[in-house]
């Protein structure tokens, strides 16, 4: 990828991150493409989108975003879904990850409010959705099950 397709994809990255209410960061390692291929088609049929891209590159996306406090969580092999249908993503990636264990959600943010998978983030050990406790899951990663209850409650 050359220093102009990087510029493309940094532009495109911000302005659909820009666009949305909530983004989630995933460790997608041991999934297959098909797998990758498939949560795709689920998140776009949502009128979501779900890249994964070099870290630095999704880094640099992020800044001047509400969602920039998360750049920390970019570390290994990363995936960001992003949305403007906050419950819908949550409900997505959800079922998702029900069947396909493989695919960890680190945390992310809504509304400027990050939460992350405890020892995820700059607050390691502490999850959190504004005052909505997400509960300890450790490797499993965030529960979005669970996120996407509260939301519903929160009437977003």
């Amino acid at each position: 990828m050359n220093r102009t397709e990087k510029k493309e994809l940094i532009e495109g990255l911000n302005k659909s991150i820009a666009g949305s209410s909530i983004v989630l960061v995933a460790h997608y390692k041991g999934l297959t493409v098909a797998e990758i291929t498939d949560l795709r088609v689920k998140i776009r049929n949502i009128g979501a989108g779900f890249k994964v891209t070099k870290n630095k590159l999704t880094q640099l996306a992020l800044a001047g975003t509400q969602f920039e406090q998360i750049s920390a969580m970019f570390v290994g092999p990363t995936a960001i879904a992003y949305s403007s249908d906050p419950v819908a993503i949550a409900k997505v990636l959800s079922e998702f990850a029900k069947a396909n264990e493989k695919l960890v959600m680190l945390g992310g943010a809504f509304g400027g409010q990050p939460f992350f998978a405890a020892g995820h983030g700059d607050d390691a050990g502490l999850d959190h959705f504004g005052d909505a406790e997400l509960g300890e899951h450790g490797d499993e990663g965030v529960d979005l099950a669970l996120l996407a209850s509260e939301l519903d409650d929160h009437g977003v």
